[in-house]
């Protein structure tokens, strides 16, 4: 069984830095999995999560019929019951490579569509989960978003699932929104530790970021490390939306959109 009795669990839409952030902390003392996708995603939690989508009708780009789950007692308990089955399987240990790690976790952008869900199994099995949040603006995010999915499909990757629905930048922000209220309906509520990085905060300042964010985890990385890890951050990427017509554009028709007020994405023009 998996000793470590703090898991840690990087929540935020698609494209909102959660890779960067994961792939620090793995780096340096919380095994995030032996098996990731390219953008750090554990495949383990990934494909559990997407058996859970696939079964009621919905997917990773359209999580929508989510809100309709509120209504089924039954489908949400053998949701629950299944997320249990997902966290004592053996596989779970092969995941994590050593049944005697202290410290692990996952990222998966899924997990934001459940995290009510994972706090209570978690807590039911004496963890003490630690939930770090991290937030980027909708805009960026939606650019980043659809700019993948079309290069996808152009490139004709194989063995790529391509999205068609988030090939639209406004698409792409609509299902940033979601992400977000799913995570703030439940934000307050949850009883773990718990925080909310802005993205943007770790690019304006990436040697600050990592700071906050491995103090928050209670990470002890020597200061060189820190500052190797934090020159390898593009910096460039901090509201690249400007640099765009389009994105100027698209952020004018969203700017007052309840999320981008929340979090003082409003006033960047």
């Amino acid at each position: 069984m998996l000793i470590g009795r703090q898991p840690v669990l990087i929540i935020g839409s698609h494209r909102s830095g959660t890779t960067m952030v994961t792939q620090f902390i793995d780096g340096n003392g919380v095994n995030m999995g032996a098996r990731k996708e390219i953008n750090a995603e554990s495949l383990y939690f990934l494909r559990s999560h997407n058996k859970v989508l696939n079964k009621v009708g919905c997917s990773w780009d359209n999580p929508f019929p989510l809100d309709m789950l509120k209504r089924y007692d039954d489908l949400n308990n053998e949701i629950k019951n299944y997320f249990r089955k997902v966290l004592s399987s053996p596989m779970i240990i092969e995941h994590f490579m050593n049944s005697k790690i202290r410290h692990w976790g996952w990222k998966d952008p899924r997990t934001s569509l459940f995290i009510n869900v994972w706090e209570d199994i978690l807590i039911e099995r004496g963890f003490k989960p630690v939930i770090l949040r991290i937030v980027r603006n909708g805009v960026d995010v939606a650019l980043s978003l659809s700019k993948r999915e079309n290069e996808k499909i152009l490139l004709n990757k194989k063995n790529r699932n391509h999205s068609l629905y988030v090939t639209d930048e406004m698409n792409s922000f609509n299902l940033w929104d979601f992400y977000m209220d799913k995570e703030n309906a439940h934000w307050e509520e949850l009883k773990s530790k718990k925080k909310i990085i802005r993205y943007e905060e770790i690019l304006e300042n990436p040697l600050e970021g990592l700071k906050e964010i491995s103090g928050f985890l209670s990470l002890n990385i020597d200061r060189k490390r820190m500052s190797l890890e934090a020159e390898r951050i593009d910096r460039n990427k901090k509201y690249g939306f400007k640099r765009k017509d389009y994105g100027v554009e698209l952020y004018n028709k969203v700017l007052n959109n309840k999320n981008m007020k929340m979090f003082k994405y409003s006033n960047l023009l």
